[in-house]
């Protein structure tokens, strides 16, 4: 599990998703509220 925004921020970029602090903070406060996020796309934007 992530410990900070910014790790999450990190994490995304590895995984090559083109991401802001701003969606990082929406990751973030899902997983620890426990609700989950609804990916839509693939990473780099992709179909």
């Amino acid at each position: 599990m992530f410990d900070s925004i910014d790790e999450v921020l990190a994490g995304l970029h590895a995984q090559n998703y083109i991401a802001d602090r701003a969606l990082s903070t929406s990751v973030f406060l899902s997983l620890r509220l426990k609700n989950r996020f609804c990916w839509n796309a693939r990473p780099g934007g992709e179909d």
